[in-house]
């Protein structure tokens, strides 16, 4: 059924009032951080590359001394390796068109060599482990610029 020339103009005046609200919600949507950091494409990274699966590898173990950092602060890393040959690569989490995470920087210690740590805490009751008494061995200075970022390493 066709509609009238009055509806037509309705419709038409319509349409053309939602072009204008979704043409503003994008350029908002473009000034925000997080959409900024979400459309960069320079070091997106499929989950193969970043995703850990169950334990990881037994070879290498690590983890951040804190659970958040601020921009501006130094992540201090705990890393337990037999390697000699080994790095710490940093992936920011973000939707970066569906990949997942976009590779922020690689850490490669200054001095190549095993860093053997001690062993974990183990507490039978909970069954959990802490390996808070692990030495800190890295180190990485998170960037002032950009955004509040979810890190994985």
């Amino acid at each position: 059924m066709f509609a009238s020339c009055n509806e037509r103009k309705q419709l038409c005046t319509w349409t053309c009032v939602s072009c204008m609200i979704f043409l503003s919600a994008l350029k908002s949507a473009r000034s925000n951080p997080i959409v900024k950091e979400n459309l960069k494409q320079e070091g997106v990274a499929a989950s193969r590359f970043w995703d850990v699966n169950g334990e990881g590898d037994p070879e290498i173990q690590g983890f951040a001394s804190k659970s958040s950092y601020l921009p501006g602060e130094k992540m201090v890393l705990k890393v337990d390796t037999i390697s000699l040959d080994w790095r710490v690569d940093i992936y920011r989490i973000g939707y970066y068109k569906s990949f997942g995470a976009r590779k922020i920087d690689t850490i490669t210690p200054i001095k190549m060599s095993s860093y053997k740590q001690e062993r974990c805490h183990y507490e039978r009751d909970t069954h959990l482990y802490d390996c808070g008494n692990w030495i800190a061995n890295v180190e990485w200075n998170i960037p002032l610029e950009g955004t509040l970022l979810k890190y994985i390493l």
